[in-house]
């Protein structure tokens, strides 16, 4: 009798413990689920951004849902997301397992992707060596030279998408590679076809193996997904490895050679390191395109603000020259400006998963080991109790409250490494295209149409955008 009552007894113990721990704590609110599928039939496959903004009003800024066979909790506010990805990052410092992104495209070598661990800690050590450290410095007269560029070539073209998306390309490629971008035409077209592919598997999770990972392990006939991942890997791997090689040969500084001759790369092969500059290339190409997208669209849909920007663009910097990044602590307004164009269009609606090494709790909920956390961008930026009529555009915001919060670069370990560039570019060439043109979507961009994220925003404005320049500032352009 008592060999009976003694596991009886344990286990008592154990059920009054566990109920002690968590008896004050609550489970994650989120909208109810159905079996197998579990959120999945409520989520559009193109815009989630008005879905998840409901939710988020009715359960509050941390919400739970069920996607396939995988528990995701979303952050839908800044001052959260900045606790745990910031303050927190020691724990909520990793990434989940992504099938198709991870596994099948990139054979675990993009950056992103990579879970916490000593080759992650490898690739960003390099990573903010060339894109986030004093270096950076020694990149702005190449940033000036190609910004005055995209103001020429608006001189003769319409194709707004086809400047933005060349801008950042050459800055990436004359530095990873060391080579003439405009001799590499081909290239720059492969590069971004590449880079809108991943990012739309990255960001849409559009395969049914990474809501159901365990179909991974299907025959390759049974898993179509496993041909596109590799034919995905050889092209970009193709591509990595072509420019790379030849980068060891230039005459040119570039970051290849300065990975493979100077840094500390431990254990990372040659094809990995082509890997790593290849993926600082491809998101930099990508991400400040979009931005700048989006800079054009609030140029259309707030005229008010960009009068604003040119007058005092005007008052500090006259029409007898271009303004340079000198200038800009004489604009507090052209620098809000850019600040709201961040914040207002944030370039995708979801950050990157991230995956959580410890248990966790905050405001009551219980967090556990192995929980896949998202940062809601669009929420978080439109939220009205950080940002008062935070669907307008307003940059008058960032003057007034100069501490306010602005997320897009992400927190802690995982913030995005070459933010300080991306940054430097913008303010490169942001004041100057407000100096230079007047920038406008034409008509037939609907309001509606304008919230789009990503990929579609990029489609409508390349096809129905112009530029036309100020007063004498043509002369002043082909003299620069």
């Amino acid at each position: 009798m008592a060999t009976f009552l003694l596991p009886v007894a344990i286990g008592t113990i154990i059920l009054l413990f566990l109920y002690g721990k968590y008896a004050t704590n609550t489970l994650i609110p989120g909208p109810p689920t159905l079996p197998l599928i579990g959120n999945l039939h409520q989520l559009p496959s193109d815009d989630r951004r008005h879905v998840l903004a409901q939710w988020h009003k009715k359960h509050g800024p941390i919400i739970s849902l069920k996607l396939g066979w995988s528990s995701v909790i979303i952050l839908g506010n800044i001052a959260v997301t900045k606790e745990l990805f910031g303050k927190r990052s020691l724990k909520y410092g990793s990434r989940p397992r992504m099938v198709m992104a991870r596994d099948c495209m990139t054979k675990r070598m993009q950056t992103s992707t990579l879970p916490w661990g000593e080759t992650w800690k490898i690739h960003n050590r390099i990573q903010l060596s060339l894109v986030g450290g004093p270096k950076i410095r020694s990149y702005q007269s190449l940033l000036d030279i190609e910004s005055c560029k995209v103001l020429y070539q608006l001189l003769s073209t319409e194709s707004l998408v086809t400047c933005f998306n060349r801008f950042k390309f050459n800055i990436i490629y004359t530095l990873a590679y060391g080579k003439d971008p405009d001799q590499n035409e081909s290239d720059f077209h492969e590069i971004l076809e590449l880079a809108d592919h991943f990012t739309q598997t990255l960001t849409n999770a559009t395969w049914v193996v990474d809501l159901f990972p365990i179909l991974n392990c299907l025959p390759r006939r049974l898993a179509p997904w496993k041909a596109v991942g590799d034919d995905f890997h050889r092209r970009a791997m193709g591509w990595f490895q072509r420019n790379s090689e030849a980068a060891v040969k230039s005459n040119s500084w570039n970051w290849t050679k300065h990975v493979q001759f100077n840094e500390d790369t431990g254990n990372l092969s040659v094809s990995e390191m082509q890997y790593l500059i290849g993926v600082l290339f491809e998101a930099g190409v990508d991400s400040t395109a979009t931005v700048l997208h989006f800079f054009v669209l609030a140029c259309t849909l707030y005229p008010d603000a960009v009068a604003k920007a040119r007058q005092e663009l005007d008052k500090v910097v006259g029409s007898a020259r271009l303004p340079t990044p000198q200038d800009l602590p004489q604009l507090p307004y052209v620098k809000a400006f850019i600040q709201e164009v961040l914040r207002w269009r944030p370039i995708t609606a979801e950050g990157l998963p991230h995956f959580t090494l410890e248990d966790d709790e905050y405001l009551g909920y219980d967090i556990p080991k192995g929980s896949t956390v998202i940062f809601n961008y669009w929420s978080g930026h439109m939220d009205e109790d950080t940002y008062l009529h935070a669907d307008q555009f307003c940059p008058e915001r960032w003057i007034e409250h100069p501490d306010l919060p602005l997320g897009v670069f992400g927190y802690g370990r995982r913030a995005c490494a070459g933010r300080r560039l991306a940054l430097m570019s913008l303010e490169t060439l942001i004041p100057k295209l407000l100096w230079a043109s007047n920038l406008q979507v034409l008509q037939g961009l609907t309001m509606k149409r304008a919230g789009t994220l990503g990929q579609n925003i990029r489609e409508h404005s390349s096809s129905r955008a112009r530029s036309r320049c100020r007063g004498n500032r043509p002369a002043m352009i082909v003299g620069s």
